[in-house]
């Protein structure tokens, strides 16, 4: 059952950064957006997993790789 529950938790923070987004309050170039789908397409990863979904998995973790690269990027950029 916690398995749905951060399944949920991860899909309810991407579509959080998503509509952010879209109504203007994050740009897909800031930090927040790109930590916010990081952490939810990790979450659906892991959720992936645990369904043996590898389809769903390989999407999440390719999502999941580019937010990580952004984030990291982010990180060692700032001063």
């Amino acid at each position: 059952m916690i398995n749905t529950y951060l399944g949920i938790l991860g899909m309810s923070v991407i579509l959080f950064a998503f509509l952010s987004n879209k109504t203007g309050h994050w740009q897909t170039k800031s930090f927040k957006y790109d930590l916010a789908n990081l952490i939810g397409s990790s979450l659906l990863v892991y959720y992936g997993y645990t369904l043996q979904s590898y389809p769903f998995l390989i999407l999440n973790a390719f999502w999941a790789g580019f937010s990580l690269k952004d984030v990291i990027k982010y990180l060692f950029n700032k001063k």
